[in-house]
């Protein structure tokens, strides 16, 4: 994942993985509020 530099506030921003992590949620490749499996 590249950042990119937003000129008009000259600050990186999280725009990418903002989309990435919602198209993840979308394809229902994560789900919300759901605990982790544990490891026995």
């Amino acid at each position: 994942m590249r950042t990119c530099l937003d000129w008009t506030e000259q600050r990186l921003h999280l725009a990418g993985a903002v989309a990435l992590f919602h198209r993840a949620l979308e394809a229902s490749w994560l789900v919300h509020g759901t605990a982790p499996a544990s490891c026995g």
